[in-house]
């Protein structure tokens, strides 16, 4: 299965059901990577996490572990920076809103599904990052704006997070759901806000109504057609999946920002 795919990389694998730990480490195996596990208990758990001296590429979490729920160690790995996957028995609606963007898969675990995941995180982390000449450009107006991101494409959101980190924003969420996006609303400092437009099957339009209610300038990121935005919505600002921080900046915080972007 997808041999060597995952060649060189290291991957923390945290599971309590022996088979479907062993199921998951051999494909792992199978496809190069080397993995660290499969941990059972949420001590060891943590404390793998939280060894600096280990380098992980990426991690596997069962959310409930035989003696606590994993999100202490999500919090760890993303601290570090090392990519999350969640492989879970439990519905998603069990995962807490802030990681909402996070890549999730239901057991029985689909193997190559997996594989396929870690594969594209670790493509898309080895993506360079723009040069700082280019970043510049965007630092006068991104720079201490609280920006608040609502994507449930899980390296879009997050490519657009460390984009717009590295010019100097502080990013809110991303969050994958209007309920999750409603919530930061109300609980975060907001200063601007990217909305994908299609949110698994609901549309992210009840946070777009929020935001204007609040004065809060946003923009729609979408694939779809704009034709498909509700006229409701005709005059705001509109760009095309994937985000170019430069248009978007210039539509959320210049004096044309109401002309869009389409």
């Amino acid at each position: 299965m997808m041999q060597g795919v995952l060649e060189g990389q290291s991957v923390l694998l945290l599971e309590d059901e022996y088979l479907i730990a062993s199921m998951i480490a051999l494909a792992l195996e199978n496809a190069g990577a080397r993995v660290f596990g499969p941990v059972s208990d949420l001590q060891r758990a943590m404390e793998t996490a939280s060894n600096t001296s280990l380098t992980l590429n990426s991690a596997i979490l069962d959310i409930n572990l035989s003696d606590g729920v994993v999100f202490p160690v999500a919090d760890i790995m993303l601290e570090r920076n090392v990519p999350v996957v969640f492989v879970t028995g439990y519905d998603q609606q069990a995962v807490p809103t802030r990681y909402g963007s996070l890549p999730f898969l239901s057991k029985p675990c689909d193997e190559r599904k997996l594989i396929d995941t870690l594969a594209a995180i670790n493509a898309a982390a080895s993506v360079p990052k723009r040069s700082a000449v280019k970043a510049a450009g965007y630092t006068q107006l991104f720079r201490g704006k609280h920006i608040l991101i609502v994507e449930d494409e899980y390296f879009l959101a997050d490519e657009t997070r460390r984009k717009l980190e590295l010019v100097g924003a502080v990013v809110v969420g991303p969050t994958a759901t209007v309920e999750g996006a409603l919530k930061l609303v109300n609980t975060s400092r907001i200063d601007a806000a990217i909305l994908d437009v299609h949110l698994g099957d609901d549309f992210v339009f009840p946070v777009a109504d929020e935001l204007e209610r609040r004065d809060i300038p946003f923009v729609f990121a979408t694939g779809y057609d704009p034709a498909f935005i509700p006229a409701a919505y005709t005059g705001f600002a509109l760009c095309e999946k994937p985000t170019e921080l430069d248009k978007i900046a210039a539509a959320l915080f210049t004096s044309n920002r109401d002309s869009g972007l389409h």
